[in-house]
């Protein structure tokens, strides 16, 4: 079967992987909270979530987005909105795969397929695989990462896209439609440390 039939395929049994949940049926307390937020702000403090309702401990007069690298919650999503947070998919691909136009293009719908059923907003894009910056590869990435952000700003109103990945051992990072080959990730972009004492540069 070919990468793209895959592909298709996942598509179509996306509403049979997330039972429960489909357009129009809000799990919050206030109808309001599905809604994706619009706010934009001048720096990003993320924190990358695993599970395990730890959010319940974070420090939310801090954060701005949560990426969700653990099992989706519903009762995470709804808290977030109502602190004025996004909450937004991890979003990993192999780089082998991202070269074919017609896999990224099933890929990115499923992804903002997924995004609307689970009432999110947007997708981090973390390829941990090394890619030389001039390989088809770190291309390929760069149109993953441009048709991406163009779909979730097209479909969801508000929405952020980033893509992070190792590139010859140097974290190279971007925002919005961008990816560059740096030695150190974007100043504007913190995390949490595990206790979420307050934001710590990502990498320095």
């Amino acid at each position: 079967m070919a990468l793209r039939d895959v592909a298709g395929l996942a598509l179509l049994l996306l509403p049979l992987l997330a039972p429960g949940l489909s357009a129009g049926d809000c799990p919050c307390s206030e109808a309001a909270l599905c809604r994706p937020i619009r706010q934009r702000r001048d720096f990003e403090v993320f924190v990358f979530d695993v599970g395990q309702k730890t959010w319940k401990s974070y420090d939310w007069s801090q954060i701005t987005t949560v990426a969700v690298f653990g099992k989706y919650d519903s009762e995470l999503m709804c808290y977030a909105h109502s602190k004025g947070a996004r909450v937004v998919l991890k979003g990993d691909v192999s780089l082998k795969d991202i070269i074919d136009p017609t896999f990224r293009a099933s890929w990115i719908a499923q992804k903002v397929n997924l995004a609307k059923i689970q009432y999110m907003d947007g997708i981090n894009i973390d390829i941990e695989q090394e890619v030389d910056c001039s390989s088809p590869e770190y291309g390929a990435l760069t149109a993953l990462v441009e048709e991406t952000t163009e779909h979730f700003h097209r479909e969801i109103q508000g929405s952020q896209a980033m893509g992070q990945q190792e590139a010859n051992g140097a974290s190279t990072a971007g925002t919005e439609g961008e990816v560059e080959c740096w030695g150190v990730a974007s100043p504007s972009v913190f995390t949490l440390s595990a206790k979420h004492l307050g934001p710590t540069r990502e990498k320095d």
